[in-house]
């Protein structure tokens, strides 16, 4: 499970004084404030925690014109722990092995939810909807 491995990366990062100690236990933090604190997240739930925490540091050093050294650290760290993503081709190539895809682009979008479950979390739904209405 992702979480025990940030934990466990969290408590490696300590007893070695490692620089990525504190966005670990930010994260560590995170998966406490959830409800139900005596059960592990999914994966899922985690993956979307550290996307979310990505596109806030993203926000910001847009804001602020442009990333820190410390912001372009934090999203090397947490992007270690995101699943590779799958590239448009892959996408494509699954769509025109396993689907039919209608002519008309708003009956297109009604695919979403058939390639999203095959993907999961390896795919963005704006990604998704881009190849949809290219193809």
């Amino acid at each position: 499970m992702l979480q025990t491995q940030i934990e466990n990366d969290m408590r490696e990062a300590m007893k070695n004084k490692d620089r990525k100690v504190n966005i670990l236990k930010y994260m560590v933090a995170e998966f406490q404030r959830r409800p139900n604190l005596n059960k592990m997240l999914e994966d899922k739930e985690v993956i979307a925690l550290i996307r979310k925490y990505i596109k806030g540091v993203e926000e910001t050093a847009t804001l602020r014109g442009g990333f820190t050294e410390e912001q372009t650290f934090e999203i090397e760290v947490l992007s270690a722990y995101l699943p590779k993503m799958a590239t448009d081709e892959e996408v494509k190539a699954w769509i025109v092995d396993n689907l039919i895809l209608p002519e008309n682009p708003q009956a297109r979008m009604k695919l979403m939810r058939e390639i999203m479950a095959h993907f999961g979390s390896t795919v963005e739904g704006n990604a998704v909807k881009r190849i949809l209405m290219e193809m």
